[in-house]
């Protein structure tokens, strides 16, 4: 039964792969030559995490960057959560752009949390972006990128 029922599930999750056109994987936006990730692009915000990050004060500090583009005169906050899987560290940070309807650069400084630090090589960042019109909520973006980090 157990068998039967797994068979039906996965032919069923094939069919509708097949057969449902906004499951296409290339019709995703992509920048090429900007990031390796996917690029979101969303009712008034578009935004990406460059991939490479800063590492720096002894593998305490990170710098990530990413191109965004929303709606002119929304603020955009932006949470960025980044982890390193073989060293343990993770790192927070918070920042905001005032966006001008163009495509911009945001920038935002994470702090590790608790005694792991950074090293160059491999991480993961998470990015929250938090668009408002006069303090009230307009959209909610995230979006994780596999990234390289480098000594400043």
């Amino acid at each position: 039964m157990i068998c039967l029922l797994s068979g039906v599930s996965i032919l069923t999750l094939v069919i509708i792969f097949i057969t449902e056109p906004s499951a296409n994987l290339s019709a995703l936006p992509f920048r090429p030559g900007v990031s390796n990730g996917i690029s979101i692009i969303h009712s008034n915000i578009f935004s990406n995490i460059d991939p490479v990050g800063i590492v720096s004060d002894n593998g305490r500090r990170l710098v990530i960057t990413g191109p965004i583009k929303c709606t002119a005169t929304q603020r955009t906050d932006i949470r960025v959560t980044v982890t390193q899987r073989f060293t343990g560290a993770v790192a927070e940070g918070l920042g905001f752009i005032t966006c001008s309807g163009t495509l911009q650069q945001w920038e935002v400084n994470a702090a590790t949390i608790g005694d792991e630090l950074f090293e160059e090589g491999a991480a993961t960042a998470v990015a929250l972006a938090l668009p408002t019109d006069r303090g009230a909520a307009t959209d909610a973006n995230q979006w994780l990128v596999n990234i390289t980090l480098v000594e400043e």
